[in-house]
């Protein structure tokens, strides 16, 4: 091998890599954008408390704008859930980051996460009548209803 071929190399390796960390950081802009504006469209208001449970603070900090990260739970207006714990507070609005999660919590409205690289949201129709939760049109196509599902 030249010293020619090895500095080439070398130079698409740290270019793809570039690419790579730079999708990824893109990746997680967007994730904080789509759960601020569905977060903004639940309470249709523009400023909401998070409290976060396994989901990042940083990113948060770094790409929300509308997110004011609360560190207790009876100040929230909704919970953002990345893990399955114990959530500290009863009857606040969830949104998960999986469908499982979403699942699991009773009071979780919807979700949204991540599935071979595209993003899916998902709403329970039976949770948002119960929290009284009207969506804009854009998302019907988003919720679905399990009470129709086939058992």
């Amino acid at each position: 091998m030249t010293v020619r071929y090895v500095v080439n190399l070398l130079s698409i390796f740290f270019l793809v890599l570039f690419n790579l960390s730079s999708g990824m950081e893109r990746e997680k802009e967007l994730e904080v954008k789509i759960l601020e504006k569905i977060s903004a469209d639940i309470l249709k208001k523009d400023y909401i408390k998070v409290y976060l449970l396994g989901y990042p603070k940083e990113r948060i900090l770094k790409y929300g704008k509308n997110l004011i990260i609360t560190e207790s739970c009876e100040t929230a207006e909704i919970i953002i859930v990345r893990e399955k714990v114990e959530i500290p507070c009863k009857d606040k609005i969830i949104l998960a980051t999986n469908f499982y999660l979403l699942l699991e919590y009773p009071d979780a409205v919807g979700a949204f996460y991540w599935k071979k690289g595209r993003p899916h949201i998902v709403f329970l129709k039976e949770r948002l009548d119960k929290k009284g939760i009207t969506l804009p049109y854009e998302y019907e196509k988003f919720i679905i209803d399990l009470s129709n599902q086939e058992k």
